[in-house]
């Protein structure tokens, strides 16, 4: 089986979650992590710090809400 090219996480600016990506990226080089997260900003200033790059791209949505609160 071939690994993805795009993984969805949840819970990328969490304390856990941070530490989940930042291994992802580092075993898969060629991974893109498309993150839904309430607040992009905070997802910008996770990833600056994690030094992710633009490896890992904001998807604004909320797991809370229907349709995980994606626009149609």
């Amino acid at each position: 089986m071939r690994a993805p090219d795009t993984l969805l996480v949840t819970g990328a600016t969490g304390l856990v979650g941070r530490g989940v990506v930042t291994r992802l990226l580092r075993a898969h080089p060629a991974l893109h992590v498309a993150a839904l997260v309430r607040h992009p900003a905070r997802l910008a200033a996770v990833a600056a710090r994690e030094g992710w790059g633009a490896r890992v791209l904001p998807v604004p949505g909320d797991v809370a809400r229907p349709g995980l609160g994606l626009a149609s």
